[in-house]
This record gives structure tokens, C-alpha cells and sequence, in this order.
């Protein structure tokens, strides 16, 4: 078998390989109670990346992540969105001040 000469792995969306670098996109799902690792990092080809991108400000809605993709970072920024989430949590989702106060419990966490 030939050994390949970059590391690769397929897009999440499109299924075609892409070349692993530091302008891939990828994010990582929230896995479960009963994993003793986290979950791979999902990725995504320029492509489909603009693509989500594109879809989200269109929806007005964006997917909560574990560890958001830049893709879902931009839109964000762009929509005027914050990422909130229980206090001392790791975890947040997205959320549109516009709608309304945060709720109770919850807090602000942009970084």
C-alpha cells in the first residue's frame, strides 16, 4: 500500500478527501456520557465550509458545537450572536441577544 504523504480525512458534508492543514475547517460534536474519548473532529472542505456559512446567516441559525468551526464563529460575529452557557461550564451554544435577556443561569462567554 503507498504511504500517503500528507495526513487527510473526508469532508462532513461532501464526503470528498481534503488535505489536512491550518486552514481546514472542522469542529467537534458534543459526545456522550458513556464515551471515554471525545469525539473526532468533524471536517470541512473550503467548499462546503462556505457553503455552511452562507446557510447559517441565510437560517439565521447556527449548530452548537463543542468546539464551533470557524465558519460558525464568522457567521456569528456577523449575525451579532454570543455564545452562552451554564456558569464554570466548557460548553455553550449560540445564542441572538436580540430575542431577548439571557437566560437565568446562563452566561456570557465570548473569548
Amino acid at each position: 500500500m503507498a504511504k500517503r504523504k500528507w495526513p487527510q480525512d473526508k469532508c462532513c458534508v461532501c464526503g470528498r478527501f481534503i488535505k489536512l492543514s491550518g486552514k481546514t475547517d472542522r469542529s467537534t460534536c458534543f459526545g456522550s456520557s458513556a464515551d471515554y474519548e471525545p469525539p473526532d473532529p468533524e471536517w470541512y472542505c473550503n467548499k462546503c465550509a462556505r457553503r455552511e456559512y452562507f446557510s447559517a446567516i441565510r437560517k439565521r441559525s447556527l449548530p452548537t458545537n463543542w468546539i464551533p468551526a470557524k465558519w460558525e464563529r464568522k457567521a456569528a460575529e456577523k449575525m451579532g450572536f454570543i455564545r452562552i452557557g451554564p456558569r464554570g461550564a466548557a460548553w455553550g451554544h449560540w445564542f441572538d441577544p436580540t430575542r431577548g435577556p439571557i437566560p437565568d443561569g446562563y452566561v456570557d462567554q465570548r473569548w
